[in-house]
Protein backbone atom coordinates (compact mmCIF):
# COMPACT_ATOMS: atom_id res chain seq x y z
CA UNK A 1 0.00 0.00 0.00
CA UNK A 2 1.72 3.26 -1.06
CA UNK A 3 1.51 6.64 1.20
CA UNK A 4 -1.36 8.15 -0.40
CA UNK A 5 -3.58 4.74 0.01
CA UNK A 6 -2.61 5.13 3.63
CA UNK A 7 -3.46 8.86 3.79
CA UNK A 8 -6.70 8.04 2.16
CA UNK A 9 -8.04 5.32 4.67
CA UNK A 10 -6.72 7.41 7.49
CA UNK A 11 -8.88 10.04 6.40
CA UNK A 12 -11.74 7.91 5.43
CA UNK A 13 -11.85 6.59 9.19
CA UNK A 14 -11.23 9.56 10.36
CA UNK A 15 -14.55 10.98 8.32
CA UNK A 16 -16.53 7.73 9.44
CA UNK A 17 -15.64 8.00 13.41
CA UNK A 18 -17.10 11.95 12.90
CA UNK A 19 -19.82 10.85 11.62
CA UNK A 20 -20.50 8.06 14.27
CA UNK A 21 -19.58 10.75 16.86
CA UNK A 22 -22.31 13.08 15.04
CA UNK A 23 -24.73 10.49 14.50
CA UNK A 24 -24.43 9.19 18.39
CA UNK A 25 -24.60 12.85 19.74
CA UNK A 26 -28.14 13.46 17.75
CA UNK A 27 -29.57 10.19 19.17
CA UNK A 28 -28.32 11.61 23.27
CA UNK A 29 -30.17 14.96 22.25
CA UNK A 30 -33.18 13.01 20.69
CA UNK A 31 -33.67 10.69 23.47
CA UNK A 32 -33.29 13.72 25.84
CA UNK A 33 -36.13 15.43 24.57
CA UNK A 34 -38.10 12.60 24.09
CA UNK A 35 -37.65 11.79 27.99
CA UNK A 36 -38.13 16.20 28.59
CA UNK A 37 -41.74 15.36 26.74
CA UNK A 38 -42.74 12.15 27.96
CA UNK A 39 -41.86 13.94 31.57
CA UNK A 40 -42.18 17.23 31.22
CA UNK A 41 -45.28 17.89 33.27
CA UNK A 42 -43.85 16.33 36.27
CA UNK A 43 -40.42 18.03 36.20
CA UNK A 44 -39.93 21.08 38.83
CA UNK A 45 -39.98 24.69 37.43
CA UNK A 46 -35.86 24.57 37.87
CA UNK A 47 -35.51 21.19 35.51
CA UNK A 48 -37.60 22.82 33.10
CA UNK A 49 -35.68 25.82 33.08
CA UNK A 50 -32.29 24.05 32.61
CA UNK A 51 -33.81 21.69 30.01
CA UNK A 52 -34.77 24.53 27.63
CA UNK A 53 -31.60 26.18 28.62
CA UNK A 54 -29.54 23.29 27.29
CA UNK A 55 -32.43 22.81 24.06
CA UNK A 56 -31.62 26.85 23.44
CA UNK A 57 -27.75 26.31 23.14
CA UNK A 58 -27.89 23.26 21.30
CA UNK A 59 -30.31 25.38 18.97
CA UNK A 60 -28.20 28.25 18.87
CA UNK A 61 -24.79 26.35 18.14
CA UNK A 62 -26.52 25.44 15.25
CA UNK A 63 -28.03 28.25 14.15
CA UNK A 64 -25.06 30.58 14.50
CA UNK A 65 -23.18 27.82 12.51
CA UNK A 66 -25.00 28.12 9.77
CA UNK A 67 -25.42 31.60 9.74
CA UNK A 68 -21.76 32.22 9.71
CA UNK A 69 -21.22 29.86 6.82
CA UNK A 70 -23.87 31.76 5.00
CA UNK A 71 -22.19 35.32 5.77
CA UNK A 72 -18.82 34.14 4.57
CA UNK A 73 -20.12 32.78 1.61
CA UNK A 74 -21.97 35.94 0.71
CA UNK A 75 -18.76 37.99 1.98
CA UNK A 76 -16.33 35.32 -0.08
CA UNK A 77 -18.51 36.12 -3.42
CA UNK A 78 -19.16 40.27 -3.17
CA UNK A 79 -16.31 41.86 -1.05
CA UNK A 80 -12.88 41.57 -1.30
CA UNK A 81 -10.90 39.68 1.40
CA UNK A 82 -8.77 43.09 2.23
CA UNK A 83 -11.80 45.09 2.24
CA UNK A 84 -12.66 46.58 5.73
CA UNK A 85 -16.55 45.44 5.22
CA UNK A 86 -15.26 41.70 4.97
CA UNK A 87 -13.94 42.16 8.99
CA UNK A 88 -16.85 44.03 9.91
CA UNK A 89 -19.47 42.04 8.19
CA UNK A 90 -18.16 38.64 9.32
CA UNK A 91 -20.90 38.26 11.83
CA UNK A 92 -20.20 39.31 15.42
CA UNK A 93 -22.42 39.37 18.93
CA UNK A 94 -25.38 41.12 17.10
CA UNK A 95 -25.36 38.04 15.23
CA UNK A 96 -24.72 35.62 18.02
CA UNK A 97 -27.76 37.56 19.58
CA UNK A 98 -30.29 37.54 17.36
CA UNK A 99 -29.24 33.53 16.96
CA UNK A 100 -29.74 32.76 20.24
CA UNK A 101 -33.14 34.67 20.33
CA UNK A 102 -34.23 32.52 17.13
CA UNK A 103 -32.96 29.51 19.26
CA UNK A 104 -34.92 30.24 22.20
CA UNK A 105 -37.90 30.48 21.00
CA UNK A 106 -37.69 27.43 18.90
CA UNK A 107 -36.83 25.39 22.35
CA UNK A 108 -40.06 26.66 23.36
CA UNK A 109 -42.29 24.18 20.81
Amino acid sequence: MSANEAASAGARSAALLAALRDVLALLALTGGLWLFHVYGRVLPDVALAAVWAVATAAIAAGLLRRARLRRAALLRVYLRPASPLARRLRGGWLMAVRETALAAALALL
